[in-house]
């Protein structure tokens, strides 16, 4: 694919150098997306506040602590498991 820019209102095509610099910065941004596309997964996916609130109320109100079991704990543990923290 052959990259241009704007010169004088023109479109002039870049050399390879600026090929080449343009390409570096756009890898340079792929990875740090790839690199954080876990976490905007896991944002994603969890339940809204208000729906977490309302699920630590009841967890709260049957067991009297957060437990493993519980809704809240295992609706936060489902995205968690399915968007992995990279290592």
């Amino acid at each position: 694919m052959v990259l241009y820019k704007k010169l004088k209102g023109e479109n002039v095509e870049v050399s390879p150098e600026e090929e080449a610099e343009i390409r570096a910065g756009w890898a340079v941004v792929d990875a740090e997306i790839a690199a954080t596309k876990w976490a905007k997964d896991r944002i994603n996916e969890y339940p809204k506040i208000e729906d977490q609130l309302d699920m630590l109320w009841h967890e709260l109100d049957i067991y009297g602590t957060i437990e493993k079991n519980g809704p809240w704990f295992k609706a936060i543990e489902a995205v968690k498991v399915k968007n992995p923290k990279p290592e």
